[in-house]
Order: structure tokens, then C-alpha cells, then sequence
């Protein structure tokens, strides 16, 4: 039994979804489970290479989305009525030495019925590709409300979105979802964010893949919890404002945002961390400007908008097995210096490097709004069109800044290939 077989039966999963980096084995294990002995002949497996068109014939192929379909719809009782039509009929297999017989085909539907699929989306109504299997999987979605499936219990899908504009893939996540409901165990492997956020219903329904191994990730209310293991959010002494507004909703808080990032960040190997709408805007100009070093590097960048939530998305990612490297004001000049100090420690605990901001002297510290020179007084209004504006004219500042995030993120790399 392969490893993640066990963990779907173990764990009793309705729903899988694999994720991780091309070539890390999430294709290799959908084809295990296709071919596992004690499962082969209840999987329907829709590969990512198969041309939706081919998943609409009728044929007798086992592996298609259209045999599911007929199961669905009662071979059976076509084949039982062909029996009587047989049973009654008076064949003479004598005549002429001839021995005549007839025998039932009726292993589809080809020639009775056919699956026909329309679009709104152009003036011809004729569907894409991908648009063909979404019908599909729609048909067998509304066929199991009032049906149960009796022969098919898996359905696996390579990249669910290929052939599909990313407006539908929330309609595809969700059919899919839907018939994980139907007693069916839906396995997909995606590089899609948006099909990962409407298809998984908890984040233990998540697995990452990484040189052929899964590492499934731990249920919502556990990386909730993990709260009560930082100092920061049970002494009253030490909450920020913008923590205790939210400290008897956290729950919804993970619903509601932190899971959100998440969800976009198993998808990298390291994530950089930054507080608020300066850091937004800098990492959109850090990708502009090394755009090869940021894809081959598998990185993703998010924005937090309260350093107080640092550390919680930093106990999380360690938990995944993310590589993180959180930039951050130390703010100890301000007020309410001792909470800053303690919202600091955690994060430079819980980081796998930290880039704190100093003057050029290397001895005072400073936010980042100082150190590029963002005296804005509104920054809701003003801030990003400053900076945009550096980023035109070429700043100094701001590209030594953009180099600097670089080699900290060479220097996380090299950190991690050690021994």
C-alpha cells in the first residue's frame, strides 16, 4: 500500500489534494492508486496529458469520465432488457449446418445516447475542451444527489484546470468537492492556488509533495491553536492592540485571512514576510527585478498588515516545513517598547532569517518608510504612488534595498544546503 493510500484510508479522507514543485512525484502517486490492486477497478483516472475531447467517446474504456457516466445511468438495465429481447427470440441453429446465435454489445451507450455540451461563453455555444470535462464532471455531480455510485468509489484528476480559463476553476474546485460528498474519494494534483482554495475544506486535505514523499499538513484547528504556545498572545502585558481585537476570534481570523496565505504559500519553498503596504508594493518591484531568481527559487511573498501576526504565520510555516525570511520594523524606539521587544524575540526565533533595517551606521534601527525616505503623512494615499516613483526614476535606495532582500535570500539557500 502506498503511503499516501494509507493516509487517505487511515485518515478517512474525502478529499486529497497533492501540491508541490514539477517532478516531485505528485503524477507518480496518482498513477500508484490507479493501479493498486485492491482499488484499480473502482478508480476513474483522468490524466493530464488526455485531451478532454477523448473522455467524451463512448467507448468501453474503463479509464474515462463517460463509462462513469453510463455506470451511473443504469447499463445494467439496458443489458437486462436486451437479455429478454435475446431470451425471446427463435433462432433455428441448424439450418444449413449454420449455427447462428446473438449476443449483446451494449457496454455504452454509443449510438442510444449522446452527451451533448453547450456554452454561454461564446455566440457559437460550442464548448472548449476543458469546458467538456467541467460538463462532465457537473453531469456526474447532479446524477449522484439522487444515484449512488456502486461500481466507482475514486476519482483521480492530473491538473484539474488545464484546458480551463481560471474563471472556472472555482466551479470545477467545487464540483469536485461536491462529489467527494457522494462517497466518492476525490484525489487531485494541482499547481493552482485557486483550485486548492475551493476544493479543500481543511488544510489536512492538503499534501505536499517533495522528492517522491508526502507530507500531509495538520488540521485548521491546530495551526489555530498554535496561539497558545506564544508568549505574546496570552499575557495581556504584552498584547498589541491589533491582537486584542481579534484574541476571541482567532478561529475566524484563520478562516478568514491567515489560511488564505496558506493556502498560496504550500505551493513554495520559501516565503518572505513583510508587514504592511510598503512591503506590498517592494515586492511587486523584488519580482520585477529578478523575476528568473524569484521563479526558479520557488518563492512567494506575503503580506501580513500587523508585525503582531508574524510570529503566528512563522510557528505555522515552520510546522509545514516552509523556509522563511521575515523583513520587519524593530519599532524599539516607539512606544510600548518592552511589546515590541517581545513580539521581536519570537519572530527572530521562529525565522529562518530575518532582515531588521539600521542606519548606515549599523547601530540604530529603523522601519522601512525611514530607511527609503517615505515621509508620507497619509501612506494609505501616498505612500505606494511615492514609491512607485522611485522605483521609475531608479532610486538608489530602493534597488540596494531590492539587492539586499536578494542576498538574504541567497544566504537562506545556501544556509539550508549545509549539512
Amino acid at each position: 500500500m502506498s503511503k499516501l493510500k494509507e493516509y487517505i484510508v487511515n485518515t478517512n479522507k474525502k478529499r486529497i489534494a497533492l501540491v508541490g514543485a514539477n517532478s516531485q512525484g505528485k503524477t507518480h502517486e496518482l498513477i500508484e492508486l490507479n493501479t493498486d490492486k485492491e482499488i484499480k477497478n473502482s478508480v476513474i483516472y483522468v490524466d493530464s496529458e488526455t485531451k478532454p475531447d477523448e473522455n467524451m467517446k463512448n467507448s468501453t474504456d474503463s479509464t474515462t469520465l463517460i463509462d462513469w457516466i453510463t455506470q451511473l445511468i443504469g447499463i445494467d438495465k439496458l443489458n437486462n432488457v436486451l437479455d429478454e429481447i435475446i431470451n425471446d427470440l427463435d433462432i433455428d441453429n441448424t439450418l444449413n449446418g449454420i449455427s447462428i446465435s446473438v449476443e449483446k454489445s451494449a457496454n455504452s451507450y454509443k449510438g442510444l445516447l449522446k452527451f451533448d455540451t453547450k456554452t454561454k461563453n461564446n455566440k457559437f455555444t460550442n464548448p472548449g475542451s476543458g469546458e467538456k470535462s467541467l460538463g462532465q464532471l457537473i453531469m456526474i455531480e447532479n446524477i449522484l444527489k439522487s444515484k449512488k455510485s456502486t461500481k466507482y468509489k475514486w476519482l483521480l484528476l492530473d491538473e484539474p484546470e488545464s484546458y480551463l480559463h481560471p474563471s472556472l476553476y472555482p466551479l470545477i474546485a467545487r464540483t469536485l468537492n461536491n462529489i467527494s460528498e457522494h462517497g466518492i474519494k476525490v484525489v487531485i494534483a494541482t499547481h493552482s492556488p485557486e483550485i486548492l482554495k475551493y476544493f479543500i475544506e481543511d488544510l489536512s486535505e492538503v499534501v505536499r509533495m517533495k522528492n517522491g514523499e508526502i507530507y500531509p499538513l495538520n488540521t485548521d484547528d491546530y495551526y489555530t491553536n498554535l496561539t497558545s504556545q506564544i508568549n505574546i498572545y496570552n499575557d495581556t502585558s504584552l498584547m498589541m492592540d491589533s491582537y486584542k481585537r481579534i484574541k476571541d476570534m482567532t478561529s475566524n481570523y484563520f478562516q478568514s485571512i491567515i489560511k488564505e496565505d496558506i493556502i498560496r504559500s504550500v505551493f513554495a519553498d520559501i516565503v518572505i514576510l513583510g508587514e504592511g503596504i510598503a512591503e506590498d508594493e517592494i515586492f511587486k518591484f523584488f519580482i520585477k527585478k529578478y523575476p528568473d531568481f524569484y521563479y526558479e527559487n520557488n518563492i512567494n511573498t506575503i503580506v501580513i498588515y500587523g508585525k503582531c501576526f508574524i510570529p503566528w504565520y512563522l510557528a505555522i510555516y515552520k510546522e509545514i516545513g516552509i523556509n522563511t525570511l521575515s523583513i520587519y520594523d524593530c519599532d524599539e524606539d516607539k512606544n510600548h517598547q518592552d511589546k515590541h521587544k517581545a513580539i521581536n524575540k519570537p519572530i527572530e526565533d521562529k525565522s529562518d532569517l530575518s532582515f531588521k533595517i539600521y542606519d548606515n551606521n549599523g547601530i540604530k534601527s529603523m522601519d522601512i518608510e525611514n530607511y527609503l525616505d517615505l515621509q508620507a503623512k497619509d501612506k494609505a494615499k501616498h505612500l505606494i504612488s511615492i514609491l512607485r516613483e522611485k522605483w521609475l526614476i531608479h532610486d538608489n535606495k530602493l534597488l540596494n534595498f531590492l539587492s539586499e532582500i536578494k542576498e538574504k535570500v541567497e544566504q537562506l539557500i545556501e544556509k539550508k544546503r549545509l549539512p
